[in-house]
């Protein structure tokens, strides 16, 4: 069975050229959604775990999926693991289609293994220290820290500041 799944979006094309191409890759269903919201992914998720060997899920480009990356990881991860395929089509005659072959499988694996091990998304292990603890404060910091309590600055307006939790904060101004 082929399954071809289309979303309106800012990129193009349009959801009715898509479901067109969809069309003339001989897709038996289409599943058509005005956007990816958060209950078009339930739908998806769905979709995905009632597929069987040989099932083919087809769209125009993996973007119309609508996750990160690391979570479109663990959605083919499920797709292989059910024996389908995924087909990109992006013109009639112009088509890539992934099996899941033992190659495919194992490099969807490990990328779904270290996504899991990601303990922060990346833009908050920056902002909290590569290891994923919490920022360190220079002494200079501290001390200035320290100084704008004694002024009658609040903790939570220190915190903010400094990109720091209030009780952690505590635990300095308590030194």
């Amino acid at each position: 069975m082929r399954y071809g799944i289309t979303v309106e979006g800012p990129h193009p094309p349009s959801a009715e050229v898509q479901r067109m191409l969809l069309e003339s890759h001989g897709c038996d269903v289409v599943v058509e959604e005005p956007a990816m919201t958060p209950d078009a992914r339930r739908r998806l998720l769905r979709l995905v775990a009632r597929l069987k060997r040989g099932d083919e899920l087809v769209v125009h480009g993996l973007e119309v999926l609508g996750q990160t990356t690391g979570a479109l990881v663990h959605l083919l991860r499920e797709v292989f693991r059910a024996g389908a395929a995924v087909v990109v089509a992006r013109e009639a005659e112009q088509k890539v289609r992934f099996v899941p072959d033992a190659n495919l499988t194992a490099l969807i694996d490990a990328l779904a293994d270290h996504e899991a091990g990601q303990a922060l998304p990346t833009r908050l292990r920056r902002r909290r220290g590569e290891a994923g603890r919490r920022m360190q404060l220079t002494a200079h910091q501290i001390e200035y820290a320290r100084k704008l309590h004694a002024e009658g600055a609040s903790p939570r307006a220190i915190g903010l500041l400094f990109q720091v939790a209030p009780d952690d904060l505590w635990q300095i101004l308590d030194r």
